[in-house]
């Protein structure tokens, strides 16, 4: 692949995976589940939002064969009629793209430095996460948990926690009210109305439409007052990929799933500072010992309510 060249998925197109390359990378090759497209009459920018937008993801839907691997040929992507309008429409679009791209780079770039700024105040910046080979554990401590897998005794989350004990360190549950999303089955999913949020759509750095699915306004309504997320509150996984942590910067107009928690602030502190801390290594260990699962990962609320927080100064955390 080169610099320019757009790749989108013949694999359950739906997710609507499609991405531009948009840096010279040498030796970059992708799996046979893409199509790759190089462009020569048309922006790359244009085309790359284009195959983005839900007609084409529906169009791509529609030509999808399979059940149990559902993909598209990758004749169905060349055969996508394109709107082209003119040249100054098309840049227009091209221009919004590359300031997307570069505002994009520029929150990544500020998200590094609060994290970096999180684990200096905490001595954590070089922390290294040592597996060892061989360990005992007592057993009283093993039905003291409950468990008696070798991972969850691993001397490396005891090294953590006897580092963030010279901090003031409180459970979530005393910083937080946790709500429970819910599940109306898959037989409610509709391809427009009211967003339904799931796991998959939850990232570090917000909401993201990967698979989106969506219920109609009637369940909606019945739904809304217990399970439609409020700005400020922080949106926690706690199934599949348990421990990705958002704070909502605007209204939703949808509901979340039951893998998914609602966490209000009781105390005072700064909500962007939970979120990022427990986005960190150091919340992602506490989440890695405590989850389970053998196909889906679990995370239990009961586990999440034990998670350990250190708090630091307001201004250090008003700062990140």
């Amino acid at each position: 692949m080169l610099q320019n060249d757009i790749i989108i998925s013949t694999v359950r197109p739906i997710r609507n995976a499609v991405s531009l390359i948009n840096e010279n990378i040498k030796n970059l090759v992708c799996s046979s589940g893409f199509a790759v497209l190089e462009t020569q009459k048309i922006e790359p920018e244009y085309l790359f939002i284009y195959l983005k937008t839900r007609p084409v993801v529906n169009l791509l839907d529609r030509q999808t064969t399979a059940t149990m691997y559902p993909a598209v040929a990758i004749e169905d992507i060349l055969n996508i009629k394109v709107y082209l309008g003119n040249e100054i429409f098309r840049q227009e679009i091209k221009n919004e793209i590359i300031e997307t791209q570069k505002e994009l780079e520029k929150s990544k770039s500020l998200y590094s430095q609060a994290e970096d700024l999180l684990l200096e105040e905490l001595g954590l910046k070089d922390f290294k996460v040592n597996e060892d080979l061989t360990y005992s554990v007592k057993l009283s401590d093993i039905k003291n948990a409950h468990r008696a897998d070798a991972e969850y005794f691993q001397p490396k989350y005891e090294r953590l926690k006897e580092k963030i004990k010279n901090f003031k360190v409180k459970f979530l549950e005393d910083l937080v009210l946790m709500k429970k999303g819910f599940e109306p089955g898959s037989e409610s999913y509709q391809e427009n109305g009211k967003l339904f949020i799931r796991v998959s759509n939850i990232s570090k750095q917000g909401l993201i439409e990967k698979d989106q699915k969506y219920i109609d306004d009637e369940l909606f309504q019945r739904l809304n007052k217990n399970f439609e997320p409020k700005v400020r509150e922080i949106l926690l996984t706690k199934d599949a990929t348990p421990g990705i942590a958002y704070v909502l910067k605007e209204c939703v107009e949808g509901i979340i799933s039951s893998g998914i928690l609602r966490l209000s602030l009781k105390e005072n502190i700064e909500p962007e500072y939970l979120a990022l801390f427990i986005n960190t290594i150091i919340g992602k260990m506490q989440v890695d010992q405590d989850s389970g699962g053998s196909i889906i990962e679990h995370w239990k609320p009961d586990q999440i309510k034990k998670l350990q927080i250190p708090i630091l100064p307001d201004s250090i955390q008003q700062q990140i």
